[in-house]
C-alpha cells in the first residue's frame, strides 16, 4: 500500500462511488494505506500524518497516566513527539524496525515501568494493542474507521484532522529518497564508503542551513558542532546518521538492510502559520530543496 500505483483501483473505486475512505493493506496484513474523499478529491495519507491522526485520537479516548507511552521510528515524524508533548506522555524513539517498537513492549512489561499506548512507523505500519509484537494492520484499519466514522459526523475528514493538528502544533512535512546502486558487490563497498566519508568530514551546512547537531548511531554519540562536544546515544549501534538543522528541520541517512540503495529521510517544520495551505507548500518545497542538497552532496 505504500506504492500510489497499487491504490489506483481502489481510488477509480472510491471516486465512482463517492465514498468518504478507502483502506488497503498488503497481503499479509502489516502494513495499511488510506485514501481519503477530501473536498471531491483522493487524499493519500503518509504514514507519518496517519501516526499522528491516530495517536491524538488514543490520547483524546483513553485514560492516560505519568507512565504512559508511546514509541515511533527515528524516521518517523517529530509531530509525533509534539503530541505526546501536549498530553503529557512519553515519546520514545527506537531504530528503524518495527522488532525494537515490540522490544520496548517487552521490557516495560517485565519492568512495569512504562505502559504502552501506540507505536507507529513511517512506512505504514501501526500498533494499537499489545497482543500483537508487529505492525497490525488489522486493527490499525478498524482504528483509522472509527476516526473517519466520528470526523464525518462533524462535517470532517481525515485531512481536516490533520490540518486542526498543523494549526495545533505546526506544520510538520515529511519526504524520502533514495539514491539508487546496481547490485555488485563494488556499488556495496561504495555505499559503505558513502557512509565512511560523511563520517570523517561532518557536514557543517545543508542547502545554506546550519547543522547544529548530529546524531552518530554507528558510533552512539551525538555530535554538538558549536561546541564540538559529544554526548552518548543509548539505542543500539546501526549505520545510520541523523543531522539536526538550526531551523528545526531533520534529515536521517542510511543504508537500506535489503537494497543496493541508500535511503534519505527529510522532515521541515513550520510553527508560525500565516495561512496554511500556502504555508503547507512552503514546507514542501523546503523539503525537495533540502533532498537536492543532499543527492548534491553524496554523488559528488
Amino acid at each position: 500500500p505504500e506504492e500510489k500505483k497499487s491504490l489506483e483501483i481502489g481510488i477509480r473505486y472510491l471516486k465512482e462511488k463517492n465514498a468518504d475512505i478507502f483502506i488497503a493493506t498488503d497481503p499479509d496484513a502489516d502494513r495499511v494505506g488510506t485514501v481519503i474523499n477530501h473536498e471531491n478529491s483522493p487524499y493519500i495519507l503518509t504514514g507519518n500524518e496517519l501516526s499522528c491522526i491516530m495517536l491524538d485520537y488514543l490520547c483524546k479516548k483513553k485514560s492516560l497516566s505519568s507512565k504512559t507511552a508511546a514509541i515511533k521510528t527515528i524516521v518517523t515524524t517529530e509531530l509525533f513527539a509534539s503530541i505526546c508533548k501536549r498530553y503529557k506522555i512519553h515519546s520514545i524513539d527506537v531504530l528503524t524496525g518495527f522488532k525494537y517498537i515490540a522490544q520496548k513492549i517487552h521490557d516495560w512489561e517485565k519492568d512495569n515501568s512504562l505502559d504502552f499506548i501506540f507505536g507507529a512507523e513511517e512506512s505504514l505500519g501501526y500498533l494499537i494493542h499489545t497482543f500483537a509484537r508487529d505492525k497490525d494492520a488489522i486493527s490499525a484499519s478498524l482504528l483509522i474507521a472509527k476516526i473517519a466514522m466520528d470526523a464525518k459526523k462533524e462535517n470532517k475528514t481525515l485531512v481536516d484532522l490533520l490540518h486542526e493538528l498543523y494549526q495545533t502544533h505546526g506544520i510538520y512535512r515529511e519526504k524520502q529518497a533514495s539514491i539508487a546502486f546496481e547490485a555488485t558487490l563494488e556499488n556495496f563497498e561504495k555505499m559503505k564508503k558513502l557512509m565512511q566519508r560523511l563520517r570523517e568530514n561532518p557536514l557543517k551546512t545543508i542547502a545554506n542551513e546550519t547543522v547544529a547537531f548530529i546524531d552518530d548511531y554507528k558510533t552512539s554519540e551525538t555530535l554538538d558542532l558549536q561546541t564540538n562536544k559529544k554526548t552518548v546515544l543509548t539505542l543500539p549501534s546501526s549505520n545510520v546518521l541523523r543531522y539536526w538543522l538550526a531551523d528545526n528541520s531533520k534529515i536521517v541517512i542510511r543504508p537500506s538492510g535489503t537494497e543496493p540503495k541508500v535511503k534519505i529521510y527529510v522532515g521541515a517544520q513550520e510553527l508560525n502559520i500565516t495561512d496554511l495551505k500556502n504555508d503547507i507548500k512552503k514546507c514542501d518545497m523546503h523539503l525537495d530543496v533540502l533532498i537536492d542538497a543532499i543527492e548534491t552532496e553524496m554523488k559528488s
